[in-house]
């Protein structure tokens, strides 16, 4: 649950540098509430990515059963972790 919640706000973080540090994303939204649904948005997309690739190794490779709850959690925590980075951003000033 640590790791997913610490990836989960480091992928966050990582997107905020790229649109508001980086040059590399050039035509820059608006708002910094846009900004922080694509963020979280984008976490929780590469978390279900990840939920899925999870799943097909546990089917094909392991005999260990895949559990739902366990994957809804991994999911939440990635969610929280982009969430609490975001808030964080937007409390210190890092982004305006």
């Amino acid at each position: 649950m640590p790791m997913h919640f610490f990836g989960g706000a480091f992928i966050a973080l990582m997107l905020l540098w790229l649109y508001f540090y980086s040059n590399i994303v050039v035509p820059k939204p608006r708002t910094i509430q846009k900004i922080a649904v694509y963020a979280v948005l984008t976490v929780f997309l590469l978390g279900v990515a990840w939920e899925l690739y999870e799943f097909s190794l546990d089917t094909f490779l392991s005999s260990r059963p895949q559990y739902l709850l366990d994957s809804i959690s991994d999911l939440f925590f990635d969610t929280a972790g982009a969430s609490i980075a975001i808030w964080y951003a937007i409390v210190r000033k890092y982004i305006s």
